[in-house]
């Protein structure tokens, strides 16, 4: 049996508990913890809600401005189909970004039995489910206007036959914002079969369906001075009824 003596202490501190000699060991008892307060943590998560809240806000103003805007450049065609794409694509990026994925992946990652003994605060929730709500309804009407225009196309544009044409004109306010007003020029068209539509274009005077030089002066002309031995035919995307070209055929 070998004899074995104690070694005495250091000068510097205890070694028992593993600390090196110079004093650069801690016994873990004496370290504290700061904890943080749950109404920091709350608080915290409104400010993040309400700038979150604020940046949906402007981005869907911006959007709603920028639709204004274009929709008045394009009236008919392609360029106006693609334009609806453009907005249901956007939609549904707003639509994604309220979706409150980090909450879920968060909730999601939490242990279903803490290991702390602390009682644990429950978490407000209401700001995700608003935001959640929120966006399944821009992507509701993102995809109510888009998935017809991504349907057109693909498919093209359809000919059809008419069978009679009547032209109207009203003035009318240019929106609920605003006291001034523009003309509206309505074609309502009859198609063989028995099915009728309403194109309508705006103008800002009453003569300008007569001197635009587009599409709109087109259609105009043939419903209005076409001979009664000629045939007219438009061609409209199916599903979204964007005009996109008018013809007239026959002596």
């Amino acid at each position: 049996m070998s004899n074995q003596y104690p070694l005495p202490p250091s000068s510097d501190g205890p070694t028992q508990y593993g600390a090196l000699p110079g004093g650069y060991g801690t016994d873990p008892a004496s370290l504290s913890y700061q904890r943080v307060s749950p109404t920091t943590v709350a608080n915290h998560q409104q400010r993040r809600q309400s700038l979150k809240f604020v940046i949906i806000s402007l981005a869907t103003i911006l959007l709603g401005c920028a639709v204004y805007f274009l929709r008045g450049l394009f009236e008919y065609g392609t360029p106006l189909l693609m334009l609806r794409l453009a907005e249901s694509a956007a939609g549904l990026v707003l639509a994604l970004s309220c979706f409150p994925f980090a909450s879920i992946l968060r909730r999601q990652a939490q242990p279903a039995y803490p290991s702390s003994s602390t009682p644990q605060r429950p978490r407000d929730m209401s700001g995700p489910l608003y935001f959640g709500m929120v966006g399944l309804l821009i992507a509701g009407v993102s995809l109510y206007f888009g998935l017809p225009a991504a349907m057109d196309l693909a498919d093209g544009p359809q000919l059809k036959t008419v069978t009679s044409c009547m032209y109207f004109q009203y003035d009318a306010p240019r929106s609920m914002f605003s006291h001034s007003s523009v003309y509206r020029d309505n074609f309502s068209i009859k198609f063989e079969g028995g099915l009728t539509h309403t194109t309508t274009f705006i103008s800002e005077n009453i003569d300008d369906i007569r001197t635009r030089g587009d599409l709109a002066t087109d259609l105009y002309n043939a419903c209005e001075h076409r001979e009664r031995t000629q045939t007219m035919t438009v061609s409209y995307y199916p599903r979204t009824w964007i005009l996109t070209g008018v013809q007239v055929s026959g002596s």
